[in-house]
Formats: structure tokens, C-alpha cells, sequence
């Protein structure tokens, strides 16, 4: 019998599907828990991801443990949870720039990545402070040793206890041909 639920559509039932015969039509076997065995694997191993995604940006594990990690898991049976940390924390591939004198831009906003990085702190260590020390840096490092193309990624610290940094702008600059 098809689950017309699951697919979005309407299915006007009719008498005519309650027949004697619907019940001996399904598998009503009582001592099958296949089914809702599946349901609970899946709903486990989801929040198995979503468990080790919330760990891994919780605690900022670096990415290379991450895929390690997953690799030992996914060889002791979780063979459906993802290969690699990018996928698991769902890392973006391709994200919108701005072009800008001559200059390629990426924004973060600082408002949402400020309030994004204080929530990770406890609660106490907040209250302890009347005011928030930020800093900012910014310089240049080489993409390429043969190209003139350069990184000016401009950072933001948080001056708690641990102190956090993260970017604020990523840009990229090319030298003019000479």
C-alpha cells in the first residue's frame, strides 16, 4: 500500500478500501519491530551528527580531527554519518562577494558573529564584566608564491577567557601586472 501521507498529495478514500480483504493485505506480524527498530537507529544516528557537529564547533575541534574521528566511527559501524567535518558542520562551498576598488570582498556581519561567539561562553564569565575588549587586526599574507594574489583578512579578538578571534572581512587582492 503506497503512504499517500508522506508524498504532499490528497487520496479521497473510499468504502470501497476498507474491504475485508485490507487487514490479511498487510504485514500485521506483531513480533516485527523492524520497522520501529530502523526508525530509532535513524533518529540515533542523527543525533549522532547533530551531536558531533554541536561538539566539534562547540569545543572548536580543528577539522583534520574531526574527519578522523568520523573515520574510526564510520569503521566501527556508523557508516552513515558524513566523511568529512565540511560536510558534517555543513560548511558552505561558495559564499557572495562584493567587488570594491578593485578588491574582492566577503562580510561577515559583526553584530551576528559577536552575538554568535559570546553565547559559547558560560554565563558567569559574561557577568563578570561591565564592558567587552575587542580588537582588530588586519594583514596581508600570499596565496601564491607565483601569483600576486593576497588574503587581507581583517580579524575580531574577544578579550574573555578564552579569547576567541574570528574574521570580520575576508579580502582578496591581486596585484596589477607590471
Amino acid at each position: 500500500m503506497e503512504d499517500h501521507l508522506s508524498t504532499g498529495t490528497s487520496y479521497a478514500w473510499e468504502e470501497s478500501d476498507w474491504d475485508d480483504n485490507f487487514v490479511e493485505d498487510m504485514d500485521l506480524d506483531e513480533n516485527d519491530t523492524t520497522d520501529q527498530e530502523d526508525l530509532t537507529d535513524m533518529e540515533d544516528k542523527s543525533s549522532l551528527a547533530t551531536d558531533l557537529a554541536t561538539w566539534a564547533s562547540k569545543f572548536q575541534v580543528k577539522n583534520n580531527a574531526v574527519d578522523h574521528l568520523l573515520k574510526v566511527l564510520q569503521q566501527h559501524g556508523h557508516t552513515d554519518l558524513p566523511s568529512t567535518a565540511r560536510t558534517l558542520l555543513k560548511t558552505p562551498r561558495h559564499v557572495a562577494t562584493i567587488q570594491k576598488s578593485g578588491m574582492e570582498y566577503f562580510h561577515y556581519p559583526l553584530h551576528q558573529k559577536l552575538l554568535e561567539h559570546l553565547e559559547k561562553y558560560p554565563v558567569e564569565e559574561l557577568h563578570n564584566h561591565d564592558t567587552i575588549d575587542l580588537s582588530f587586526n588586519v594583514d596581508g599574507l600570499p596565496l601564491f608564491k607565483s601569483s600576486g594574489k593576497a588574503m587581507w583578512p581583517v580579524l575580531c579578538a574577544i578579550h574573555l577567557n578564552p579569547t576567541v578571534c574570528f574574521p570580520n572581512h575576508i579580502n582578496l587582492w591581486k596585484q596589477p601586472a607590471k
